[in-house]
């Protein structure tokens, strides 16, 4: 019976940890933003001492993979960037969208969250 007990109990707690997404959502905004960063591979050397005095030579290598990011505006004024390559080729500064998106709701029915689906042209501003 004890072990009943905890298993509802954690079955309870993980349920309330669940979310869920609302159906495909509109809002205008803009595109204020873009911006492009390559690929990247470095290495280096890095010299320290440990705590007890001793010289550590560390060599570091980093990757960084390219970046296509926009930047949009929402007509609610919020800002927020995407790294997708595929609307980076679309879109430019300036373009009026349509945002698509879906809400991302707990079970006690709060928006927790935002999931961006796409974007679409609606106009460019000149």
């Amino acid at each position: 019976m004890k072990h009943t007990k905890i298993i509802y109990l954690l079955l309870a707690c993980a349920c309330t940890a669940c979310t869920h997404k609302s159906a495909i959502k509109h809002e205008s905004g803009v595109i204020v933003e873009k911006q492009y960063s390559p690929s990247f591979d470095g290495s280096g050397t890095s010299v320290g001492f440990t705590s007890g005095g001793h010289m550590v030579v560390t060599d570091n290598s980093i990757h960084k993979d390219e970046q296509f990011t926009l930047v949009f505006k929402c007509q609610h004024n919020t800002v927020f960037s995407i790294n997708r390559a595929d609307l980076y080729a679309r879109l430019n500064k300036g373009d009026t969208v349509d945002i698509q998106y879906m809400d991302v709701i707990n079970y006690d029915n709060q928006v927790v969250d935002y999931d961006f689906v796409t974007a679409t042209k609606t106009k460019t501003c000149w």
